[in-house]
């Protein structure tokens, strides 16, 4: 819980946890009276001084991390903050499209924020400001809140006079006429605002509507943190090259900020002539333990040829990210250290064995299926924990449990042309089906360059096998092809 001085030099609650609103702590309230309501609580209530300078650090530290979604993200500017710094915005124009539509892209900044312990509310609008009220001010229980541009007074409208992100002292003056929401600001003539209740109503009204265009003002890029280490003259490759390195990896570990610590760094080994020797190394999660970091670095080593003399070795963090600060858990299950040594685990092979040996599965949010997955470098992952297998039934309109690379074609039988499959032939094999669900359509949009259009059916054959069928439509004679197996 955070807190800071209130008028009088009384001390006032700033933000809170979820479990302590509980019990009836909110913002605004005076700290004697929150440390009075959580009397006797377990686990005792943590309160700490409130820091808006470390918090927008914090900030313009995600925004940098942030930019794995889009080019364009920062922090509101200082002058325009209402409240302490609490936000991001991100241009996601143009950007949509590589995570598979709006909603899959928030859920995705969601998850992100999650594995830090953050629990972020993302809301999607035409304009910042109904973004930044729709965030605030619209229940959306963990979902991305989307306000299309059609529905935005439609939005605005029932929201408090806050959600304008006007200053309070605006909104209580509002008050006292009886105004208390944006439309009934808006049943007021506008040539009357500015006169009456100062330029900045007006102006924060049509950022929000759309009349004032706003734009996100991207947080620059840190300075590069680099470290170099030149010899007088040229040395011959060995474990020399390993010390030198610790002493590099250290420099550079002191150079980060507070709270930053490092996933990759590139290496360069420069001969007196010739072609340099560069790698990175990565990790599976940000670090400031340099012996962590070597233990990565001499697995590269192992596989790699050194130049017979080197004259200069140079370093710099090319990826870097907030450190993931969880609170111990005295008698948890255990998650932490599962976490903890998975990440060990990738880390240790993808340096032994190569990056590219060891990847991952995502979901790209294609509707295709031969595009809805794509392999990404395990230790690069912003994500990465353990799978935990469950159990779960797996319901007619399930997806294979595995999906072959490329479709195979088949000869289906049906009893009414372009009817449901009875029975197919696959390898010189012929099932005979028991039971089918279907047809399910899946299809691209036309303007892809790229048409699909298939109806898919789920099988199950006399025998209990279960495949994934479907019947290509593209063309006037539909062709059948096998896509996947139920294992």
């Amino acid at each position: 819980m955070l807190h800071a001085p209130a008028g009088g030099g009384a001390l006032k609650v700033t933000a809170c946890s979820q479990s302590a609103g509980r019990y009836g702590v909110r913002p605004g309230l005076p700290l004697a009276e929150a440390q009075a309501l959580l009397t006797g609580v377990q686990p005792a209530a943590i309160f700490t001084a409130a820091d808006p300078t470390a918090d927008r650090e914090v900030l313009e530290q995600f925004a940098l991390a942030c930019r794995r979604f889009s080019p364009v993200t920062g922090v509101p500017p200082v002058e325009e903050n209402v409240a302490e710094p609490d936000s991001l915005l991100i241009d996601i124009t143009g950007c949509t499209h590589l995570f598979g539509g709006e909603r899959p892209l928030g859920q995705a900044v969601i998850q992100f924020f999650a594995e830090y312990d953050y629990q972020a509310r993302v809301a999607i609008a035409a304009t910042v400001g109904v973004a930044w009220a729709a965030a605030r001010f619209t229940r959306s229980s963990g979902h991305v809140i989307a306000v299309s541009a059609a529905d935005t007074l439609r939005h605005l409208d029932p929201l408090p006079l806050a959600a304008l992100r006007v200053r309070s002292t605006s909104v209580d003056k509002l008050k006292e006429f009886d105004i208390r929401t944006v439309r009934d600001l808006r049943t007021l003539p506008r040539e009357t605002l500015p006169s009456r209740f100062g330029p900045e109503l007006l102006k924060r009204l049509d950022q929000a509507t759309g009349d004032i265009a706003e734009q996100v003002h991207p947080t620059p890029p840190p300075e590069p943190v680099r470290a170099n280490w030149e010899f007088d003259v040229p040395i011959e490759g060995g474990h020399i090259v390993e010390q030198i390195l610790k002493k590099l990896t250290e420099r550079l570990l002191k150079r980060l900020r507070p709270g930053i610590g490092m996933r990759e760094v590139r290496w360069e080994v420069l001969p007196p002539e010739g072609t340099p020797l560069s790698f990175n190394v990565g990790t599976a999660r940000p670090t400031v333990d340099p012996d962590r970091f070597m233990n990565l670095v001499r697995l590269k080593l192992e596989r790699m040829r050194l130049p017979e003399e080197i004259e200069r070795i140079a370093g710099e963090v090319t990826v870097r990210e907030p450190l993931k600060r969880k609170q111990s858990d005295l008698f948890g299950d255990g998650e932490q250290d599962r976490d903890r040594e998975f990440a060990d685990l990738i880390e240790c092979l993808s340096g032994r064995l190569g990056d590219l040996c060891v990847s991952r599965t995502v979901s790209t949010g294609h509707p295709i299926p031969e595009r809805a997955f794509q392999e990404e470098p395990a230790v690069k992952s912003p994500r990465l924990r353990p799978f935990l297998p469950t159990t779960k039934y797996l319901s007619p309109t399930a997806r294979p449990t595995c999906l072959l690379k490329e479709p195979e074609a088949i000869r289906v039988w049906s009893i009414v042309p372009d009817g449901p499959p009875y029975r197919f032939i696959r390898r010189g094999r012929t099932f005979d089906i028991r039971r089918r669900w279907g047809p399910e359509r899946i299809e691209s949009a036309w303007w892809t360059g790229h048409e699909i259009r298939r109806d898919y059916w789920r099988v199950e054959t006399v025998q209990g096998e279960r495949y994934w069928l479907f019947q290509d439509l593209k063309h006037a004679r539909s062709e059948w092809f096998l896509h996947g197996l139920f294992e």
